[in-house]
């Protein structure tokens, strides 16, 4: 693969030596090179990253592998989703029993679940229903009409994919004066000096025409 055409010319062939060396070492020093490989990934044409990714499938940890199914480095199978419910189960019986942890490791696993419903490699999100009082995210999917609008935190990424979902977002802000209270936190943060892409972006897409109006 490494000698194909796509990384015989210019810096793509230095990063395939480079590559080459860093695999070798693999097993010894995968925290320092994770980083590296990640960024050799962008070099490299589709097919070239899935041959890679299956060559170190067997040494990624379950959020590695999810994260990669998200981002559509790997392709998601039935057993992959078997996988995906079982340590979500087991995520959600830590949380019952009262643990937590820093960073919530957990947090960004469930939400990587929802980004593959987001992302339409699952249909079926269910099984993450046991977790909506726990994650507000998940709230809004499975109780609209129950959910706090003020827990929103607009730095993160999972509320800019759910409100770019046309169906969850109306669900949102179509109940219990939403779109008026979003409305109302989004012009208080620009305002403010405070907000970022996301705010803005929302704000002028779906709240700023009709306040003309």
């Amino acid at each position: 693969m490494l000698f194909e055409d796509a990384l015989e010319n210019g810096a793509r062939r230095e990063i395939a030596r480079e590559i080459l060396l860093i695999l070798t070492n693999f097993e010894n020093n995968q925290d320092c090179i994770w980083e590296t490989i990640m960024n050799f990934f962008s070099f490299v044409e589709e097919n070239k990253k899935v041959k890679l990714i299956k060559f170190l499938i067997h040494k990624l940890s379950s959020f590695d592998k999810l994260s990669f199914i998200a981002n559509e480095l790997l392709t998601i199978s039935e057993d992959d989703i078997n996988e995906i419910k079982k340590e979500a189960s087991s995520i959600m019986e830590k949380k019952r029993s009262g643990y937590n942890s820093y960073p919530d490791n957990d947090k960004s696993y469930i939400e990587l679940c929802l980004f593959l419903k987001l992302f339409g490699k699952i249909e079926d999100i269910s099984f993450l229903e046991p977790a909506k009082e726990k994650y507000s995210f998940l709230k809004c999917i499975f109780e609209p009409k129950n959910f706090d609008v003020t827990t929103i935190n607009f730095q993160e990424r999972i509320w800019s994919e759910i409100f770019e979902n046309d169906d969850y977002r109306e669900n949102i802000i179509l109940v219990n004066n939403n779109k008026e209270k979003i409305e109302e936190m989004l012009l208080q943060a620009i305002n403010n000096g405070n907000a970022g892409f996301f705010e803005n972006q929302m704000f002028f897409r779906y709240f700023f025409r009709n306040s003309k109006d």
